[in-house]
């Protein structure tokens, strides 16, 4: 069940980067123009980041079993689809619909693994289910590389039907029906803006490395999207059961572990962006040799994950968080120290520091956000978490893409850009370390993820009153 939860939760994740390796194949068998394949990209990423919350509260009505069983068959045939292409605007079409079907599989993953009694409570299991965005992130190019060049482009979308499928009949075997909230109103005013605020800021985000920010196809889009998130705010707070729910960041561990990841994601999602290019640009390294650097990032994820529990039995939740983050913030500083001349095992070093610092950040934060949270309303939780570290990792690459550009100028100004954008994902992981050490809680603290994830619990924020009154 483990197994199968965290493949499903993997597949989704590493479609955001695998179609990048056969682009170009694409681009040949189609004769795509170049803003079809920037949709063929795009249209994956935006569906599956303005869906997170809805996809979240559907759970969350629905139940987190049926909606995850769903939404992996949905993703494993719009991902078989793909091989009936005869045109580029159909493989966008497929595209829309593995984003559909994904946008469901992280916000129910983590609620399914609790309706296991073997599974619930314990800090293991989402250890390991947090170290998944750290593995794609390394496994994504190298999985789409060895398919597509073995077959053929359409290869690693055929792979994820058999693997979708499996993962969904182990879990409509093993999983069991989790609370549900039957007598919620839906909220579609809710649905519907932040549908259509995220989508907005995703696809403004998505044209930023091809225009100014100040152009009318960017600026246009982030103050529709700051609008509507306006109004977003307004229509969630007056509602009972909300899609958005701003309750939850009133309470000190959910605000606090949601901080920790987002920052570290922004952090890391800039680097990964910036180090293959480096590696091309200044030290002449092929593209697949480049982007082979980044297995030290899995390398280093998977054992941060699991050490996370022993550091934070023996040390608490506030040491393990800040020895995360200083991690994690001292392998970014090596990279913005590298030169023109570093050897090559630095970088792999660099990596792996930065994975298992990167690892331990989701080991010890997601525990900690969802142990505020009844599972009665883990899907929108886990949406809303999700979709704020998918927002802060678009966001980096945007933004760091304007601090440092590898183009044709001397390499002595692009190291230079190289290390300035680097030291603020360094500075970005520090400043995840001073959230940790103010508000995560010490060694003794009465938290427990046990207490509010497992479907015997009632629905009650600790340190509080009741749900309805979370603590500031």
């Amino acid at each position: 069940m483990l197994i199968a939860v965290c493949a499903g939760y993997l597949l989704v994740l590493m479609d955001y980067s695998v179609v990048n390796v056969s682009l170009h194949t694409i681009q040949q068998r189609f004769g795509a123009a170049a803003d079809g394949l920037q949709w063929t990209v795009n249209a994956y990423e935006i569906l599956f980041g303005a869906l997170l919350l809805p996809a979240g509260f559907l759970a969350d009505r629905c139940g987190h079993r049926r909606v995850l069983i769903g939404g992996l068959v949905l993703f494993g045939l719009a991902s078989a689809g793909m091989v009936t292409s005869d045109r580029i605007g159909e493989v966008i079409a497929w595209r829309v619909l593995m984003g559909v079907g994904g946008s469901a599989i992280p916000v129910t993953t983590l609620a399914v693994l609790q309706s296991v009694p073997s599974l619930a409570g314990a800090l293991r299991p989402v250890s390991l289910w947090a170290a998944m965005p750290g593995a794609s992130f390394a496994l994504g190019p190298i999985f789409g590389g060895a398919c597509a060049g073995s077959w053929g482009w359409w290869a690693p979308f055929l792979v994820n039907l058999p693997l979708a499928l499996v993962c969904a009949l182990v879990v409509g075997r093993y999983a069991a029906d989790s609370p549900r909230i039957r007598a919620a109103k839906l909220d579609w005013p809710g649905v519907l803006l932040v549908i259509s605020s995220v989508g907005m800021l995703l696809l403004a985000v998505s044209r930023s490395g091809a225009v100014s920010w100040l152009d009318l196809s960017v600026a246009g889009p982030v103050c529709i999207s700051a609008g509507l998130a306006v109004c977003l705010v307004k229509v969630e707070l007056k509602h009972k059961t909300p899609v958005l729910d701003l309750r939850l960041f009133r309470d000190r561990l959910f605000a606090a572990g949601t901080a920790c990841v987002a920052l570290a994601f922004f952090s890391l999602a800039g680097a990964i962006f910036l180090v293959p290019a480096y590696l091309q640009v200044i030290r002449g390294q092929a593209v697949f040799e480049a982007s082979l650097s980044i297995v030290g990032l899995a390398c280093g994820s998977a054992p941060g994950s699991l050490l996370a529990g022993r550091v934070q039995r023996r040390f608490g939740p506030r040491i393990a968080g800040m020895t995360a983050m200083v991690t994690l913030a001292a392998g970014l500083g090596g990279f913005a120290a590298m030169g023109s001349a570093t050897s090559l095992p630095s970088t792999w070093l660099w990596f792996v520091l930065a994975g298992a610092g990167f690892g331990m950040t989701g080991a010890v934060s997601t525990p900690l956000t969802m142990s505020s949270v009844p599972l009665t309303r883990v899907g929108t939780a886990t949406g809303t978490a999700t979709l704020t570290r998918t927002v802060s990792s678009a966001l980096s690459v945007a933004l760091l893409g304007t601090v440092c550009s590898f183009d044709d100028r001397a390499s002595i100004a692009a190291l230079r850009e190289f290390r300035t954008a680097l030291w603020i994902t360094a500075g970005t992981a520090a400043a995840g370390a001073f959230v940790a050490a103010s508000y995560f809680p010490r060694k003794g603290s009465p938290w427990l993820l046990s207490g509010s994830c497992s479907p015997s619990s009632s629905p009650s924020w600790p340190h509080g009153s009741g749900a309805a009154s979370p603590p500031r």
